[in-house]
């Protein structure tokens, strides 16, 4: 029993003086509404609101699109903290990353489809996507049976629900 108590005692140590660090810095009482009122939008409106609401650039058409900063925004619930220093590193180290995973067609911006695809794929459980790609031969699917089985699975989701 003690020598799983003690491998506990140093992770919950580390923790807590990891998150001293991070939240030395106390957000101000309009950040706090602000981000309250962000988190609502992320976990009780559709894809589309949310979508709408994070995106900052407009192309020329009047086509909406996320930044990479933008997309890590919508994505991560307001905790009360400032973290902006450590969300730029962080996109500054993964930026190809980010682009390579996310932005399927590598413009340097996250359009509707992408967000929705990678919104999609982020909320299914690992278990049911191993199910679906064991459903076909040797774990592989065209184009056309992807679309479908994506759009069945976008139903069963959080958001996809909504």
């Amino acid at each position: 029993m003690a020598l799983l108590i003690a491998p506990l005692a140093l992770a919950v140590y580390i923790a807590n003086d990891q998150l001293k660090e991070v939240t030395e810095c106390e957000a101000s009482r309009a950040d706090r509404i602000r981000g309250a009122y962000e988190n609502k939008i992320r976990f009780f409106s559709s894809p589309e609101k949310v979508f709408e609401v994070f995106s900052s650039i407009n192309t020329e058409s009047g086509e909406l699109r996320m930044s990479y900063a933008d997309f890590l925004h919508a994505l991560t619930p307001y905790t009360h903290g400032e973290l902006s220093t450590c969300s730029e590193k962080y996109l500054e180290e993964n930026k190809d990353k980010i682009k390579n995973i996310i932005d399927f067609d590598g413009d340097g911006s996250i359009s509707f489809p992408e967000f929705v695809f990678f919104l999609t794929v982020f909320q299914i459980p690992p278990g049911i996507l191993r199910k679906t790609f064991r459903k076909y031969e040797d774990g592989k699917m065209n184009k056309q049976q992807f679309s479908e089985e994506l759009s069945e699975l976008r139903h069963k989701t959080l958001q996809g629900s909504k």
